[in-house]
């Protein structure tokens, strides 16, 4: 989706007005998907609070240290899907690109 959704997302907590993933039109969009589409973003079902982040603008090891990223890779199911989730998260340790990898798990 690459939107910094809230500001749990962000990692100093602030939205930049005016740039690509902060608009405000962006967030708007994806809470009306969210809600028009009976969606759940998996990762904030499972974790309301975490500030752990999937998007980081350098490869750089010190900025990942500092946790300095965005949360900008979402997977979305239907609510009625969010209590099977066994499993939704960040690897944070593949490191070779700007991006991490996300995870969904559900029950079987």
């Amino acid at each position: 989706m690459n939107i910094v959704h809230t500001s749990n997302d962000c990692w100093d907590g602030e939205f930049r007005r005016n740039q690509a993933n902060f608009r405000d039109w962006e967030r708007d969009n994806f809470d009306r998907l969210l809600e028009c589409g009976g969606l759940a973003d998996t990762f904030r079902a499972m974790h309301p609070y975490s500030r752990e982040f999937s998007y980081f603008f350098r490869n750089d090891p010190e900025i990942r240290k500092q946790n300095q990223g965005h949360r900008i890779d979402y997977i979305l199911t239907s609510d009625s899907l969010v209590p099977e989730i066994t499993r939704a998260d960040i690897i944070k340790d593949i490191t070779v690109s700007t991006n991490n990898p996300v995870l969904l798990e559900f029950r079987y």
